[in-house]
């Protein structure tokens, strides 16, 4: 990661998450450099890009939840070819490894609902190696010092 964008992050550590156009207006009138671009579609998501980018925002594009791509890494292509995103957002282990390939950063999302589901995790990030790690619900502090201790 380069350090202008880990520098942003620090002054604003609280990601915008863009569900919808509202969420988008809020983004680009926010403080935060880096967003989480959420639930958009194979039609709409170039676009967005394109007008956060302009806007001087790192964007993340969640590519787990955009209408009309598979969770293929032929999908991370794609995404990378018509939009070319700071980086990609996803659970998918296949997906972090192909946004590697192409030179995205990678944040894995986990979900530390339980034992059970923290061990998978430590697994899953030991294995694939993400940039960052999105640990969710946000307000697992426990299992976020237990994840970041293994």
């Amino acid at each position: 990661m380069n350090k202008q964008f880990l520098d942003e992050l620090k002054k604003n550590p609280i990601i915008p998450a863009i569900r919808t156009k509202k969420d988008l207006e809020h983004a680009l009138k926010s403080k935060s450099k880096v967003v989480f671009l959420l639930n958009s579609d194979i039609l709409e998501f170039a676009d967005e890009i394109s007008i956060l980018k302009k806007a001087g925002k790192y964007v993340f594009i969640h590519t787990d939840l955009i209408n009309g791509l598979s969770t293929s890494p032929f999908s991370i292509e794609y995404i990378n070819k018509v939009s070319a995103p700071y980086g990609i957002l996803t659970t998918k282990r296949p997906l972090i490894t192909k946004a590697k390939t192409l030179n995205l950063l990678s944040i894995l999302r986990v979900f530390a609902l339980d034992s059970t589901s923290i061990t998978s995790a430590v697994k899953l990030i030991k294995d694939v190696s993400p940039d960052a790690v999105e640990v969710l619900p946000g307000t697992s502090t426990k299992a976020i010092k237990l994840l970041k201790a293994q």
